[in-house]
């Protein structure tokens, strides 16, 4: 048990980091500096379907638009 919760709070500092360094981060809304988005974005970039971040969060954003309507 000692051992998971020294994990988890590795963890919860890791995160507290990440969010730290994309609060600096300008080019995307402030909504969506979340590790869930940046993440999503993230892959777009790979698989090559956006070439720079306003690309990906417009394909995040059409992505969200779709799973709220339910399709």
């Amino acid at each position: 048990m000692k051992s998971l919760n020294a994990d988890l709070n590795k963890l919860k500092a890791e995160e507290i980091k990440i969010q730290t360094e994309l609060n600096h981060f300008n080019r995307i809304p402030s909504q969506f500096k979340t590790i869930e988005v940046v993440s999503h974005m993230i892959r777009y970039m790979k698989r090559g379907e956006a070439q720079n971040i306003e690309e990906a969060l417009y394909f995040w954003k059409m992505d969200e638009t779709k799973h709220s309507a339910g399709k």
